[in-house]
C-alpha cells in the first residue's frame, strides 16, 4: 500500500479495496462514492444457458463487504452514492436499503448509443443510488442543483401550507440526462477507456450533497474524476484505487 498527497486537500490511496478503507478514520467522511467494477452477464443465444462472468455470489460477498465498510465511514449525517451497474444494483439497494436511508434511485441517461444489439434492448442508462445515514438531517443543496420549472400563467398559484407563491424552480429530476465521457472528450482517460464517469455528473452529486471543508470518499477511484470535481470545489477527498497506473496519471492529473 502507499499514499500519495497530489496536492494538500487531495489524498490517494494505492491498495485493495479493503485494506485502503480500513486505514480511513470511522465517522469521518460526509458523502462517499461507490463506482463498483462491472460484473457483466455473458449470454449464449444458441443452445446454451444463459452463464454468468465468474463467481457471482462470491462477488455479491465482495460487494457488501465494501459497502458495509464505506457505512462505517460516514458521519451521522453522511450520504452515499453508489454505482452498481444494472446486474448488481438490485442486490445492493435492498442490502443497503437495511444500512441507510434511500432517498432516491436515479436514472443517469445516457442519451442515443451506437451498439447494435440484436437479442435485447440497446442499453442508453445506468442506476444511481442515493443514501443517507439519517433519515432527515443529512446536506442537500436544493438551489445548487434546481432547475427552471412549469408555472402556471393563469392566475397566482399559491402554496397553501405558507400562503406564498411557488417557486419558478425545482430541484432537479431524478433522470439525469448527461452524455457520457466519449474518446473525443477533453476528459477521456486513454489509460481507462471503460467506465468512465463524466466530471459534469461528479459537479451534480457534490453540489448536492457536501458543502465547504466536507471531505469526500471515491471508492474505486480509475480516473480520481471525483478528486478532481472536489479540488476544483475545495473540498477534502481521500481516493481508493490499487491500480498504479491509474494513479500515477492521476496524481500528475491532480497537481495541475
Amino acid at each position: 500500500m502507499e499514499i500519495f498527497y497530489p496536492n494538500p486537500n487531495q489524498k490517494i490511496i494505492q491498495a485493495d479495496v479493503i485494506e485502503g478503507l480500513s486505514t480511513v478514520e470511522n465517522a469521518s467522511i460526509n458523502l462517499a462514492i461507490i463506482d463498483y467494477p462491472y460484473f457483466e452477464i455473458k449470454v449464449d443465444y444458441g443452445n446454451q444457458a444463459t452463464s454468468v462472468n465468474g463467481d457471482f455470489t462470491q462477488f455479491l460477498e465482495w460487494a457488501y463487504a465494501v459497502a458495509n465498510m464505506v457505512v462505517s465511514k460516514l458521519t451521522p449525517t453522511g450520504s452515499l452514492y453508489v454505482f452498481a451497474g444494472q446486474v448488481l444494483n438490485p442486490y445492493i439497494q435492498i442490502y443497503l436499503s437495511q444500512r441507510l436511508c434511500l432517498k432516491n434511485v436515479i436514472v443517469w441517461h445516457r442519451g442515443s448509443s451506437s451498439a447494435q444489439t440484436l437479442k435485447k434492448y440497446t442499453n442508453v442508462w445506468e442506476p444511481l443510488l442515493f443514501f443517507t445515514k439519517h433519515p432527515r438531517q443529512n446536506t442537500f443543496n436544493r438551489d445548487a442543483v434546481s432547475v427552471a420549472g412549469k408555472v402556471r400563467k393563469r392566475g397566482k398559484i399559491m402554496n397553501t401550507r405558507g400562503g406564498k407563491l411557488y417557486n419558478t424552480t425545482k430541484v432537479q429530476p431524478d433522470v439525469f440526462e448527461l452524455s457520457p465521457v466519449k474518446g473525443s472528450s477533453k476528459e477521456f482517460a486513454k489509460y481507462h477507456p471503460l467506465g468512465q464517469k463524466p466530471e459534469k455528473l461528479i459537479r451534480l452529486i457534490l453540489d448536492a450533497s457536501s458543502n465547504p471543508a466536507d471531505t469526500v470518499l471515491d471508492v474505486f477511484g480509475g480516473t480520481c474524476a471525483v478528486a478532481k470535481v472536489a479540488q476544483q470545489l475545495r473540498l477534502k477527498s481521500v481516493t481508493v484505487e490499487q491500480n498504479p497506473a491509474y494513479v500515477a496519471a492521476s496524481v500528475e492529473r491532480l497537481k495541475k
